[in-house]
C-alpha cells in the first residue's frame, strides 16, 4: 500500500519511470484517490516543466560579465 509519504518520496521516480508496473499502479491510484497528494504530484510536474521551459531561454549575452562585476564589487565592499 502506498502511503502519502511515500507518494512525496517516490515523485521523482514515478515521473522517471523508475517504478515496477505494481507500484506504478499503487501510486496511481493513490494519487486519484487523495487530492492533497494529487494537488502535490501536479505541481511538481509543473515545476520541471518550468525547469524545462526556462532551459531554452538564452541568457543575454553579458550576463557573464554582469555577475562577475556584481561578485567584484561585493567582495570589495
Amino acid at each position: 500500500m502506498i502511503t502519502c509519504h511515500d507518494i512525496y518520496d517516490r515523485a521523482s521516480a514515478f515521473h522517471d519511470d523508475d517504478l515496477s508496473p505494481a507500484e506504478r499502479e499503487a501510486y496511481r491510484h493513490h494519487l486519484q484517490a487523495c487530492l492533497p497528494c494529487e494537488n502535490f504530484y501536479r505541481s511538481f510536474e509543473a515545476t520541471i516543466e518550468r525547469a524545462r521551459q526556462a532551459l531554452l531561454v538564452a541568457p543575454p549575452p553579458d550576463l557573464g560579465e554582469e555577475l562577475i562585476q556584481r561578485i567584484r564589487k561585493r567582495r570589495a565592499g
